[in-house]
């Protein structure tokens, strides 16, 4: 019914947004009745849509009471595996939720399932990656290690025209993946 996502690549997958906080707090929370929200900090703002409303929130603001104003209090709340306990302690205590559980597997099983387009795109990354090796074959030479290979910046310039080429193909469809997530959510909670 309601997840609390704060792994990065979850989120990525999700919103096709890349978001990396560091030690600060990173949250998707999704709730089946209501749409995603964004918790993230004023450091990392962005402008582009990406399905989710933002949430502002600053190194001061108070985690606990925000998330309470959010979180269905009569309900359990899955937690991925990556929520680091300095947050969860917190949301334990606080019994921000009539529980909290490991729902990681929410995630996890939505992202093995792949549409006709998703196979597509991972075909197509593919091909792109191969066509990439091959131009890097050319980089390496015997005698020279990895990171002397490295230090000469010659494999960046081969790989970075297929960066953003693989990068389009990345990019998730947020309402359906959420869906998806929700579903093993909700079996997961009924378990």
């Amino acid at each position: 019914r309601q997840m609390l996502v704060s792994d990065p690549v979850a989120i990525f997958y999700l919103t096709g947004k890349w978001l990396h906080p560091g030690e600060r707090f990173l949250g998707l929370y999704l709730n089946a009745d209501t749409q995603p929200q964004l918790f993230l900090n004023d450091l990392f703002r962005f402008d582009e849509e990406i399905g989710a409303v933002k949430v502002p929130i600053t190194d001061t603001t108070d985690l606990i009471t925000l998330l309470k104003a959010y979180v269905d209090h009569s309900a359990p709340l899955g937690v991925d595996k990556e929520l680091a306990a300095k947050f969860l302690i917190p949301m334990y205590d606080a019994k921000i939720a009539s529980g909290i559980r490991n729902t990681s597997l929410a995630i996890d099983n939505a992202r093995a399932l792949k549409d006709a387009q998703e196979i597509e795109w991972m075909r197509e990354s593919s091909r792109i990656n191969d066509r990439a090796m091959e131009q890097f074959k050319a980089c390496i030479r015997e005698g020279v290690t990895e990171k002397e290979e490295a230090s000469t910046g010659g494999w960046l310039d081969v790989c970075a025209p297929f960066t953003r080429e693989l990068l389009y193909y990345m990019i998730p469809t947020l309402n359906l993946r959420v869906l998806t997530v929700l579903f093993y959510l909700k079996r997961l909670m009924t378990c």
